[in-house]
């Protein structure tokens, strides 16, 4: 069993076996695929806005640079941490 954090297999087959069937009844019936939420323009639009190569580079540079200026306080919290005996 998967702990707080950790990646669940039984989750992530869940979700793909939803994902598949969505998908074989959108093959399947046209209407379905027609009112399907994934094919809206504009939410795939702010899919690939969100997820362009510079936006994620962006997002990953400003928390790497949180985490920079935080690393003397988050350095210590660690050390501290590995000094304490379980």
């Amino acid at each position: 069993m998967a702990c707080e954090g950790e990646p669940s297999l039984e989750h992530a087959a869940e979700l793909m076996q939803q994902v598949a069937a969505r998908r074989l009844a959108m093959a399947a019936d046209p209407e379905v695929a027609a009112v399907d939420p994934s094919r809206d323009s504009e939410v795939l639009a702010v899919y690939r806005e969100r997820l362009a190569l510079a936006a994620a580079g962006a997002r990953y540079r400003a928390r790497l640079e949180e985490l920079w200026g935080q690393r003397q306080e988050l350095g210590e919290r660690l050390k501290r941490r590995a000094d304490t005996p379980i």
